[in-house]
């Protein structure tokens, strides 16, 4: 039959047949009927499957535990199932619930259809590796906050909680709890003192933790003399250390035998190779005793260190080896090396130091026993990297000379203190490429300048430790200026110069100043163990705390440090038992992270 125009049935508003259509999806629902049919979508909502938030999304107005279902469902089902997303399933054991009368099993705990009704302590059904059985929490965890402050469940008993963590959440605010059971910073948060901390200690207004570690690993022998001689950090969070192996000879001569590298990546194991096993490095380096290591670009170490002649060894260096002088090796991340180059030849080396140039190369600071010259690291014509000397030396005084590296616009020179005509203490700075010298002021006039550490920053800026005559500790600062003069200024750190000589100053890993310059300082004296760190605060005063303690009767007698990636600072101490003359051997080395 054909309906004529005027009497064609008038059309029902949307709104009505919307809600007509989810009437009669509910009904179904509710009677068990199971259709595979979806709901037809309506502009603006979503159909079965996809997340959601509010039933008005979904256009079968049913958002159950975050996802639009198919078609509504009974209580005692869900659409939540990730294997079946949008489909409305029986509910099963793990599932999440509101109440008994969702679950099958007619038990509803801790938010999941469980098997039982699970009421004991540290009891739960949300285990990940076993939803909706009744079992004990895993430990280091608390979700019913059933332990208390700090507390957890470990084996199904409270106990304290794992340090640095905070599993029940009640420390709040990003705390953390500490050994103590009690929450405060944790590593790295903002503090005054030491209570604010969770774990470590509050230094230079921040938490920071303490982690030694004793460096074991082939081919460093056991009950050998370790003499560490350097430390590097790499932009990718490595440690590198260098220390030469040395035996006794009648409990007071000390031998040189070989020169060691030991490296670890950020998360790996550490490795150990000889320079020995170098192409063209004799065997015997009795000669070999200056040493110094720096990394270049990302990953890429370079080890300079001297051979030279020696009265036991006089042939330890000649035609059928590396000829006296100074040598560099570049080492890959894996351990491999090319052939020494060579740096400078002498056949008196008293010290040597690897800094920086800012460019992504270095320059080797040798000192014989008069002068102390700068050799750049550069490419020639051909590409080939060559070492240059600088054009001119800084000579000192020997009798009684320290000095520290100084780069000034990327230009090297020397801090020198040493003595004048009349012995006369002084402080100067030396310029190695136009050989220009200009005074510094002495920090204090009964002040004999002992020159115990520097670093370079980006900004144009070196730092230089100084010791007084164990009257006190001062801090030195170089400064670029816009004329092209340096300033410089002194501050006194400490004048009870802590037991020792402050053993460096540091910058950060971007060459910046630390937000509080640091010094470390050891002891130097028999029956003092302590390793200090010393930090400046905002109303420039000076604090010092212990970071390490030798223990066992030790006493640390060497100590470098260097600050990697995210403001680590790693300190290497070698540490050793005096002997029956009070000679301290060293023969144990510990590396000391502290985490910023």
């Amino acid at each position: 039959m054909r309906f004529s125009e005027s009497r064609k049935p008038k059309a029902r508003p949307e709104r009505s047949r919307r809600a007509e259509s989810r009437l009669f999806w509910l009904v179904c629902a509710l009677a068990g009927c199971r259709s595979q049919f979806a709901l037809p979508s309506v502009p603006g909502q979503s159909a079965g499957g996809v997340p959601c938030t509010a039933a008005a999304e979904c256009a079968s107005a049913a958002c159950v535990e975050g996802i639009c279902c198919f078609t509504p469902c009974a209580p005692d089902h869900t659409c939540a199932r990730r294997d079946q997303p949008g489909r409305c399933v029986p509910r099963e054991p793990g599932d999440k619930c509101a109440q008994a009368a969702d679950c099958p099993t007619g038990f509803c705990t801790d938010g999941v259809c469980c098997g039982g009704a699970c009421a004991g302590k540290c009891m739960t059904c949300r285990r990940p590796d076993r939803p909706g059985e009744c079992v004990v929490e895993p430990d280091n965890s608390d979700d019913d906050k059933e332990c208390g402050l700090c507390g957890a469940c470990f084996g199904g008993e409270c106990a304290p909680t794992r340090s640095g963590t905070d599993p029940n959440g009640m420390c709040g605010a990003g705390k953390v709890c500490g050994p103590d059971q009690r929450c405060g910073q944790p590593p790295g948060g903002e503090c005054s003192r030491d209570e604010e901390c969770g774990l470590g200690d509050c230094i230079a207004g921040r938490c920071r933790v303490t982690e030694p570690e004793r460096v074991t690993v082939s081919p460093l022998t056991p009950s050998t003399i370790h003499r560490p001689r350097g430390i590097a950090a790499g932009r990718r969070g490595a440690f590198a250390l260098l220390t030469t192996e040395a035996v006794v000879r009648d409990a007071y001569y000390v031998a040189q035998n070989d020169l060691l590298l030991v490296s670890r990546p950020p998360d790996g194991a550490w490795w150990g190779r000889r320079l020995a096993d170098d192409p063209g490095v004799p065997p015997n380096l009795a000669g070999m005793f200056p040493a110094a290591l720096l990394y270049l670009g990302e990953s890429v170490l370079a080890v300079g260190y001297a051979i030279g002649a020696s009265e036991e060894e006089p042939l330890s260096c000649g035609p059928r080896t590396l000829p006296c002088g100074v040598f560099a090796t570049m080492v890959a991340p894996d351990g491999s090396r090319g052939r020494p180059e060579s740096v400078f030849d002498s056949r008196s080396v008293g010290w040597l130091n690897l800094v920086p140039d800012g460019d992504g190369s270095a320059f080797a600071y040798v000192q014989d026993y008069t002068t102390v010259r700068a050799v750049h690291r550069e490419r020639d014509s051909n590409g080939a990297f060559v070492w240059k000397a600088s054009a001119h030396d800084a000579a000192f005084t020997p009798a009684s000379m320290t000095w520290e590296p100084a780069l000034l616009g990327g230009q090297p020179g020397v801090v020198l203190g040493d003595m004048d005509a009349e012995g006369d203490a002084r402080l100067r700075l030396m310029d190695l490429k136009t050989g220009a010298e200009r005074p510094l002021a002495v920090p204090d006039e009964a002040c004999a300048p002992q020159i115990a550490g520097s670093s370079q920053g980006d900004a144009g800026e070196t730092l230089v430790a100084i010791l007084c005559d164990r009257q006190g500790i001062w801090l030195g600062t170089l400064r670029e200026t816009a004329t092209g003069e340096p300033a410089w200024t002194t501050v006194l750190v400490s004048d009870d110069a802590w037991y020792g000589a402050p053993a460096g100053v540091l910058h950060d890993a971007q060459g910046r100043a630390m937000p509080a310059v640091t010094l470390l300082a050891p002891s130097g004296l028999m029956g003092i163990d302590e390793i200090r760190l010393a930090w400046r605060l905002p109303d420039g005063r000076w604090q010092a705390r212990q970071v390490f303690t030798a223990g066992g009767g030790r006493t640390p007698t060497h100590l470098d440090a260097e600050v990697g990636p995210d403001d680590v600072l790693g300190i290497l101490v070698g540490s050793g038992l005096a002997t029956g003359n009070d000679y301290v051997v060293p023969d144990q080395l510990d590396l000391v992270r502290v985490r910023y």
